[in-house]
């Protein structure tokens, strides 16, 4: 069984200050994705049976966002840009249960950012593993 969600957001905001009128809007977009797979087994050791059941569970979360807008100055009708914010994420995750006691996951997570008053981008790299082995 594959599950999943998906969100998305749409607001805009006015605002008049002496004359002035700023329109602001922001978008954003997310969605996830969750699959886990079962298996199990045994195997004999020294004459004892050792029994297992394993369990992996791969997630992927992504994300998008953009914010901007437009500026008018008072008496007139033209427009000038708000500078606008764009972002864009994907966070996939392994997690893996050997036993109760045997566990690890791992993630790798991208990110980037734009920034368009300074035309900065900015781009994140993140890794992660872990091992748990409970005696």
């Amino acid at each position: 069984q594959l599950n999943s969600s998906l969100n998305v957001s749409y607001t805009e905001n006015t605002s008049d200050t002496r004359g002035s009128r700023s329109i602001t809007n922001n978008i954003s977009v997310g969605m996830e994705l969750k699959k886990n797979f079962r298996g199990g087994g045994g195997i004999k050791l020294f004459g004892k049976g050792i029994d297992w059941t394993n369990e992996l569970e791969a997630t992927v979360v992504m994300a998008y966002g953009q914010s901007g807008g437009e500026r008018f100055q008072p008496g007139s009708t033209l427009s000038e840009p708000i500078p606008s914010r764009t972002s864009l994420s994907v966070d996939p995750l392994v997690r893996y249960t050997f036993s109760k006691n045997i566990n690890g996951s791992a993630f790798i997570g991208y990110g980037r950012t734009h920034l368009e008053t300074t035309g900065q981008t900015t781009t994140t790299v993140r890794l992660g593993v872990t091992a748990v082995i409970n005696f």
